[in-house]
């Protein structure tokens, strides 16, 4: 059954329907199986029809003169999972294609990421050397989904399509005219007055970096895009899928968003990016807000629409920024910050480094990278950053000597990953109630991580949003009183009665001190702190998979994992592969052992908070500051019987 707002489009239709008003099958099968349709179409009034009883979401994407041609279609949500390994689009002109799972990822809670992409039949059908891409680069779909929310792009022979929740579950695929598309602007170079190259030539030290990026929103791009959230979630995904193409090891991570009241009228970009400095108070609390967040950069999603996006050039921490009005920029955008610059041209003076730049290509096949300008006739943005190291059908994505962002992401990603330190946990929102069952006039406070705070009522039962697994919620009412949740889970919970055991999400152990008294709502403090012990969670497979079980180890103890109840699947050196939660740093060590300690696999440095040591025998994947030592040699799978958390 149709809902009203579909209702109205379909009832003030009646002139013509574009093309292609039927749903059709995919038209590329498996070998073994055909592939799921990930949308129908549906029948769709003219553009002038749309108009007529459009609203919200559907009313800014038609005034957008870059959305050209507009196509309702039926999807289901639940296609975007970890399961869906294939699927076909059939787009109004007939064209088809099939998209084979490459990356699922879970880009913050309750927001999850599929990305598909098509292998290269011209790499298949060629003796291509090890630099071919694997896929073809005018293909790409990608979606992003929050319940019955969702969003995406579909790329397919180079056109580019946009896909668009317009409420109630109703869904529209756009085909985009790239060439009605604003400009990206000139990047601003840094008030010292020119880009800094400090990092040209540097080997980094790590194997990759995490990025954190903040996002904020003006008042008026919120009003006009209910969604803007999820507009940005897929931005970052895909602006991580061009990093991971292009052999950057860089990581962008959604940091959070911040939704202080700004309005954009009558400022321009470099205005706006001026303001998240310096408009006070406005600016003061974007600062402290990033700085809670650990964000490494900060992008301002703008109602504004002369330019797509605006950034500076190669910042210093205090103006990695970005402001963009196409959330498609902000890849480019982001890259502007690290130091890549749009293109270089044979007579036009070298940059610093000289390599900065983005790449185009106007043979066959046309190209342009992600930094890069366009061309005319269009040559199509594909999806990877210039690389003189990879090639598209035998021409390579970048030159040595002028084009190769690759190597300057590479080069500068630990200099902006260090802006901030990585924060403990993300803020953590408390909803106290002053009765059992979530009755009462309800209060809200936000909890950082070694927080301290009173409540702000009396305190009967507790909504918790945003607990980080590793993490420690205590509420005392006195020193002796308190009951406190910690262990292995992430996400949300409730607690009905702060005096009762109650139903906690797996993972989740409520500790309260023997011999206490009840609370009865006599909370006097609430701390928010990292656990005084450790978690471990094993696995009987290599990359946390097979039969699992979890523990806690206090400081100074030394335990055989058999001795730990259900963990007789990964006792006995049966584990593989572990989760440690609440890592401490400073002088703790953890270890891993053998039966006569003769071999150990040991843990310390100044890192604090969780870590995951995906197979026993490999020693990659390991945030900064983690010192892992193997002593006593041979393999420790297959050796793994007791652990140990203690001091250096």
């Amino acid at each position: 059954m149709k809902t009203a707002i579909w209702n109205r489009i379909l009832l003030a239709s009646t002139v013509m329907f574009f093309g292609g008003c039927s749903s059709s099958g995919p038209t590329v099968t498996a070998a073994t199986s055909t592939p799921t349709q990930l949308f129908t179409l549906e029948p769709t009034p003219t553009r002038k029809g749309l108009l007529d009883t459009a609203s919200g979401n559907l009313a800014t994407l038609l005034a957008d003169p870059a959305n050209a041609e507009f196509t309702l279609v039926k999807i289901n949500p639940a296609l975007i999972s970890q399961q869906t390994q294939d699927l076909a689009v059939s787009l109004p002109d007939g064209k088809t294609a099939q998209f084979h799972l490459r990356d699922f990822t879970t880009i913050t809670p309750g927001i999850d990421g599929w990305v598909g992409y098509k292998h290269s039949s011209w790499k298949a059908a060629h003796a291509a050397s090890a630099s071919e891409i694997e896929n073809d680069p005018l293909y790409y779909l990608s979606l992003v989904r929050e319940g019955d929310k969702l969003v995406g792009r579909v790329v397919v022979e180079g056109q580019r399509y946009r896909l668009d929740s317009i409420g109630s579950g109703q869904y529209v695929l756009i085909k985009v005219d790239e060439f009605k598309l604003p400009a990206e602007g000139e990047p601003l170079v840094d008030p010292a007055g020119q880009a800094r190259a400090d990092t040209q030539g540097k080997a980094p030290l790590s194997a990759h970096s995490t990025i954190r990026v903040m996002f904020l929103a003006t008042n008026q791009r919120r009003a006009k895009s209910p969604y803007y959230r999820l507009e940005l979630a897929l931005a970052l995904f895909n602006a991580n899928q061009y990093m991971k193409n292009s052999d950057v090891q860089i990581t962008y991570e959604l940091a959070g968003f911040f939704d202080e009241p700004y309005d954009e009228t009558g400022r321009d970009y470099k205005q706006q990016l001026d303001d998240i400095r310096l408009a006070q108070p406005f600016a003061g609390n974007v600062l402290r807000r990033r700085e809670a967040l650990g964000a490494d950069m900060v992008s301002m999603y703008s109602a504004a629409t002369a330019l797509c996006g605006k950034a500076w050039i190669a910042p210093s921490k205090a103006q990695a920024h970005s402001v963009i009005s196409c959330t498609d920029s902000l890849a480019h955008e982001l890259g502007h910050n690290l130091g890549a610059d749009h293109n270089w041209e044979e007579g036009k003076g070298e940059g610093s480094p000289p390599y900065k730049f983005g790449y185009r290509y106007t043979g066959t096949p046309r190209f342009s990278t992600q930094m890069s300008y366009g061309c005319s006739p269009a040559c199509p943005r594909v999806a990877y950053h210039s690389n003189p190291r990879l090639t598209y059908q035998g021409i390579p994505l970048g030159t040595e000597a002028h084009h190769d962002v690759a190597r300057l992401f590479n080069e500068a990603r630990e200099k902006v990953e260090n802006f901030y330190p990585v924060p403990l946990a993300p803020p953590m929102e408390l909803e106290f109630y002053p009765e059992k069952n979530f009755s009462g006039r309800h209060c809200s406070l936000e909890f950082l991580p070694n927080d301290v705070r009173p409540n702000c009522n009396e305190v009967h039962s507790v909504k918790v949003k945003n607990f980080k697994a590793g993490m420690r919620l205590c509420f005392y009412a006195t020193d002796f009183d308190f009951a406190c949740y910690r262990g292995s889970y992430t996400g949300a919970f409730q607690v009905a009665d702060l005096d009762a055991s109650g139903t906690l999400p797996d993972g989740l152990e409520r500790e309260i001190p023997p011999g206490s008294t009840p609370l009865i709502g006599k909370i006097r403090n609430i701390v928010y702190t990292l656990d005084t012990s450790v978690t471990i969670q094993l696995y009987s497979l290599a990359d946390y998979r097979g039969d699992t079980c979890t523990f806690r180890l206090s400081h100074g103890y030394v335990r055989k994992i058999s001795d730990f109840p259900g963990c007789d699947a990964v006792a006995s050196g049966k584990s593989r592969s572990a989760k440690v939660y609440a890592f401490p740093g400073g002088n703790s060590k953890l270890c891993f052992l053998n039966t006569d300690d003769r071999r150990s696999l040991c843990f310390t440095g100044s890192y604090q908070g969780n870590f995951q040591i995906r197979n026993w025998d490999v020693g990659s994947d390991l945030p900064q500051g983690l010192v892992r030592t193997h002593a006593g040699g041979g393999y420790m799978n297959g050796s793994v019987h007791r652990v140990s958390f203690g001091r250096q």
